[in-house]
């Protein structure tokens, strides 16, 4: 699953930017909150950022701590050659290109944030990818975790499903490109909103709470 996860998104890396602000209707409301939400004591933060792709989240995170010091690992190295592009002229910018679930890392973070990248991963990765979050992070440390999330319901679900695609298919995306979406879509594990709650109170974090959701989409934070 990981080499399929890593050649789709190595084929859109360039377009993937231009392309999520269709496909991820919310995308400011989204991103936007996820950096409000994270609210540190310090002016210079260590943040990782677990499946950071392009480094949009990072980009937004950044322009709230320009002094910060920013650690992105993703399993696509051109994703990551987007993300380098896009930090060229900051210094304090690590780039991994790995399963940020086994990953050996030798620093401790005040911050691990993550964006549209753990619901690829089974609910056994999830739990992982939490535990391996909470393990990082300094006591009193900040998760975030923006994320696409499956209906409790088929109903639910459907409906989800049905307002997403119509919105996709009115885009001005390409016909292949849409095809590619669809593509990614399917390498989708996502599950509910109070199952992945509960998997991070599972990993230890407390003041689990979700403050943003439009339909799939929701970002949730905890605290070490």
């Amino acid at each position: 699953m990981h080499l399929q996860i890593e050649e789709q998104f190595d084929r859109i890396a360039l377009e993937y930017d231009v392309q999520r602000a269709y496909l991820v209707p919310c995308l400011e409301d989204f991103y936007g909150i996820a950096r409000t939400l994270l609210d540190l004591d310090k002016s210079d933060p260590n943040i990782l950022d677990m499946g950071a792709g392009t480094g949009l989240l990072t980009q937004y995170i950044y322009e709230k701590y320009p002094e910060g010091k920013y650690t992105l690992i993703d399993l696509s190295q051109e994703m990551l050659k987007v993300a380098k592009e896009r930090f060229s002229l900051v210094n304090d910018v690590v780039y991994c290109m790995g399963d940020y679930c086994h990953y050996d890392y030798i620093e401790y973070y005040d911050a691990v944030i993550s964006a549209l990248s753990i619901h690829h991963l089974s609910d056994e990765g999830k739990q992982a990818a939490y535990n391996k979050a909470y393990e990082r992070l300094t006591c009193g440390g900040i998760f975030i975790n923006a994320d696409q999330v499956l209906g409790n319901d088929e109903d639910t679900e459907a409906l989800n499903r049905k307002h997403w695609l119509r919105l996709i298919e009115a885009s001005p995306l390409s016909h292949e490109e849409k095809q590619m979406a669809y593509n990614r879509m399917a390498l989708d594990q996502m599950t509910t909103l109070q199952a992945n709650m509960e998997m991070i109170r599972n990993s230890g974090f407390r003041h689990v709470e979700v403050y943003y959701k439009y339909y799939n989409f929701a970002v949730i934070r905890g605290v070490k």
